[in-house]
């Protein structure tokens, strides 16, 4: 049986080596579910650097169940900055946020947001409560409005969405900027989910791929993905 992965795991370019800036994780310590101690962060930032990266972003969660504040995360992050450096590591480290767009977002934006680069800024939404999709559009066009350009997480976990597919071309049609996850390639986050990555890979519809690493376990997958497609993470060198 044909393996239906294959074309994108074990390949010989590593993945950092490919895409040079992760758009995407979790590896700011102490700040919500990723890692939780210096320790732990250096060990994931390490480990990103010999998959080849030589930019990570950060981007720790900012919801309601995660009250995060921008100049908290400031404060962390620039010590943090400091522990890598002093660790002999040479990346170039920069401070982001993936922002729930649930009840607690409008403030967020009336206050200004983290960005990933310049205007982008990466959000997600909540699997489980589906926001309708005219809502959920004029949430972008809110987005839009202040300056920002919004980049969605891991749409592939999106099943209302994705196993909507017109629904899914509504979305693409506002504009919006999709970032998959590499873990869905490397088969972790399950079948259905994969699947959708890759329906979504095929389309072309993944402007940039991160890796939403939390621990030990996902640099573990990581280091299986090889992606051969073209993504725009290197713009945000």
């Amino acid at each position: 049986m044909r393996n239906f992965f294959l074309p994108y795991l074990m390949g010989h370019t590593k993945l950092g080596q490919h895409l040079k800036v992760d758009v995407h994780g979790h590896w700011l310590p102490g700040v919500d579910d990723g890692a939780q101690t210096e320790k732990e962060g250096l060990a994931l930032v390490r480990g990103l650097v010999e998959l080849g990266y030589t930019k990570l972003i950060a981007t720790p969660h900012i919801k309601e169940t995660c009250p995060n504040e921008p100049k908290d995360l400031k404060r962390v992050f620039q010590y943090f900055q400091k522990t890598v450096k002093k660790a002999g590591i040479e990346v170039e480290l920069s401070l982001g946020a993936e922002y729930m767009l649930d009840e607690g977002f409008a403030k967020h934006l009336k206050e200004g947001l983290l960005t990933l680069h310049d205007k982008y800024v990466l959000v997600e939404l909540n699997p489980q409560q589906v926001k309708i999709l005219p809502a959920l559009k004029q949430t972008l066009f809110d987005i839009k409005l202040k300056g920002y350009i919004p980049v969605l997480a891991h749409p592939e976990r999106y099943g209302y969405y994705c196993d909507n597919w017109n629904t899914m071309e509504g979305l693409k049609e506002t504009g919006l900027l999709f970032q998959g996850n590499a873990l869905a390639v490397s088969g972790l986050e399950g079948k259905d989910i994969t699947k959708r990555a890759r329906k979504l890979l095929d389309h072309g519809w993944y402007e940039f791929v991160g890796t939403d690493i939390h621990n030990a376990v996902h640099l573990k997958h990581l280091s299986k993905v090889s992606l051969h497609q073209k993504f725009h993470n290197g713009d945000f060198q």
